[in-house]
């Protein structure tokens, strides 16, 4: 798998960045380890850490989607954001427009749980990267809490008429050797699975399992600890989520907590570009 880096030098540390398509995750679950000690990925009886009891029950929601989540975002973390009237924000591209997801008919079961709107205009994109790789000492609930109310934040943008397209970004560092994973969970033509939206950004598992896989299968040495995170670069045409850290984590204590302050990043965006 290392074949696949585009090899770049950021502040005298070689990163190599893999672009990931969501179809090709179940590739990298396959993979060989290069780093044959390093099997945090499949460590069992982790739960209450990782989100899962093994690596098979994280590809299982990998490939099915994370019910659990979507019924977490029905029952309590979704918000309703004020139309700014701001047509063309910075992060906004345009793009055909397409179905945005009902939530409650999506959770019900119903066939026909898609928003249909005109197909006579072209619709902003919100280019979106969502950190998700976290410190140890950061716990799950923070995890969950954070993602989930991202995720309702992504639901109502499409249900305002915009298109997300959604990059999960997993990055660490060690000595001379940095590693970025960019997954994309949801470009902006697709409709949005909100089983996977939610599992990509809310579920522990995903960091802490699927993306450990992908690095013990491209380490060049050994990573105790699996190393520390590689913040990536603010840019005006993207709206970035940086990883929880240290002094952040408290924000997310609670669904209510998190759902405010996710809410007031996404106003900032707005402001900026009024």
């Amino acid at each position: 798998m290392q074949n696949l880096a585009i090899t770049t030098k950021r502040n005298g540390r070689r990163v190599d960045t893999y672009n990931v398509e969501w179809h090709e995750l179940e590739t990298w679950m396959n993979a060989k380890r290069i780093q044959k000690h390093m099997t945090s990925s499949d460590k069992k009886d982790s739960s209450g850490w990782t989100g899962s009891k093994s690596l098979q029950v994280s590809r299982d929601l990998m490939r099915d989607g994370w019910q659990a989540g979507v019924d977490m975002l029905e029952h309590g973390l979704t918000h309703e954001i004020d139309n700014s009237g701001v047509e063309q924000a910075e992060v906004w591209e345009t793009a055909p427009v397409g179905a945005f997801p009902i939530i409650p008919l999506y959770n019900a079961g119903v066939d026909e749980h898609m928003l249909l709107p005109s197909e006579e205009h072209d619709e902003p994109i919100v280019n979106m990267i969502v950190d998700v790789a976290c410190p140890a000492f950061v716990k799950s609930k923070a995890m969950m809490n954070r993602g989930i109310a991202i995720a309702s934040l992504i639901n109502h943008i499409e249900q305002s008429g915009k298109r997300v397209r959604l990059q999960a970004r997993w990055c660490t560092k060690q000595n001379k050797f940095g590693y970025e994973f960019m997954i994309m969970v949801k470009d902006s033509h697709e409709h949005m699975d909100m089983s996977r939206v939610a599992f990509a950004i809310g579920n522990p598992s995903f960091s802490r399992r699927v993306c450990f896989k992908m690095l013990e299968c491209v380490a060049h040495e050994h990573m105790g600890g699996y190393g520390s995170l590689l913040t990536g670069d603010d840019a005006s045409d993207v709206f970035y989520m940086k990883e929880i850290n240290h002094h952040d984590r408290f924000k997310y204590n609670n669904a209510q907590d998190a759902n405010e302050y996710i809410r007031k990043q996404w106003e900032k965006v707005l402001e900026k570009d009024v």
